[in-house]
């Protein structure tokens, strides 16, 4: 969990009920100050048990709609495969994502492509809020990479027979 300078406070009362414990499991980042520090910060930590030809995904989930990725589009949220090394960025409730990350989505990121990712809503529903949406999108992230276990399992035990 990466938090750029005036983001919520992880540790402050509310959030820490609001985690119900989760806080203390998490990895941050919280001495960034500006997004390429966080991109830094992510980099140099790298992926617990990841391989070093492993790129990074980069993705960005706001209700900016199809402007936020100009040359991409946008891919619904539950089209995405979440299984690969996969860095989600949430914009915040006022501003949603940073004028810094918005350039990055129209540039395609410098960590290779970075891509823009929706949830599609009923008609006359304008966005969700931040924590929703990011709820929302993690639950599909770890819904995927439960089911590509399932699958390591399986094959697994196919090779044993």
């Amino acid at each position: 969990i990466v938090l750029i300078h005036d983001s919520c406070d992880p540790w402050g009362p509310k959030a820490l009920r609001a985690s119900m414990g989760a806080t203390f499991k998490a990895p941050f980042i919280t001495e960034a100050t500006s997004w390429a520090e966080a991109q830094a910060g992510i980099r140099s930590r790298g992926r617990k048990g990841g391989r070093e030809e492993e790129k990074w995904e980069w993705w960005a989930a706001d209700g900016g709609g199809e402007e936020m990725n100009e040359g991409g589009g946008i891919e619904e949220y539950d089209r995405v495969d979440w299984t690969r090394p996969t860095v989600l960025i949430v914009g915040n409730e006022g501003a949603g994502l940073s004028e810094e990350v918005r350039e990055r989505l129209k540039e395609g990121g410098s960590e290779g492509l970075m891509r823009a990712a929706c949830i599609p809503l009923v008609r006359g529903i304008e966005s969700l809020n931040a924590a929703a949406a990011g709820a929302i999108i993690m639950s599909e992230v770890a819904r995927q990479r439960r089911m590509k276990a399932g699958e390591r399992e399986v094959e697994n035990e196919m090779i044993d027979l």
